[in-house]
């Protein structure tokens, strides 16, 4: 025996709901509020603060894991998962800018640790 389902609609009402032919697809037709209300993270109220927001788009690029983005900026890891989706270029961007950064520092390291063992004033104080 197959139980009834009660609606509050009158059923005119009800078959003009429950078409899903005529439901458009996709997140996109979701505001922000419903989004969140259902537990879809937006990054919008982190991106509000453009200095904090920045913040997290460069840790991603210096390579910072996004449990310690969460712990630092008191984020939610799907927040900072949407920032590195939503940044992906950039972040790959100032990713390259970081590492030739990081390749110019440590060749001067080296330069000058080797002018040290040329000249043998190697006194460890620097």
């Amino acid at each position: 025996m197959e139980k009834e389902t009660q609606s509050f609609l009158p059923a005119a009402e009800q078959e003009q709901l429950f078409k899903p032919e005529e439901l458009p697809v996709g997140l996109d037709l979701l505001s922000i509020d419903e989004d969140e209300r259902r537990g879809r993270f937006t990054a919008e109220r982190v991106s509000r603060n453009r200095e904090r927001y920045e913040a997290i788009v460069r840790g991603l690029a210096e390579g910072l894991g996004v449990r310690q983005l969460c712990r630092a900026f008191a984020v939610s890891p799907h927040t900072v998962m949407t920032i590195r989706e939503r940044e992906t270029a950039r972040i790959a961007t100032e990713k390259t800018e970081f590492s030739r950064r990081l390749a110019r520092v440590a060749r001067l390291a080296v330069e000058r640790l080797e002018e040290e063992i040329e000249s043998g004033d190697m006194s460890g104080k620097d």
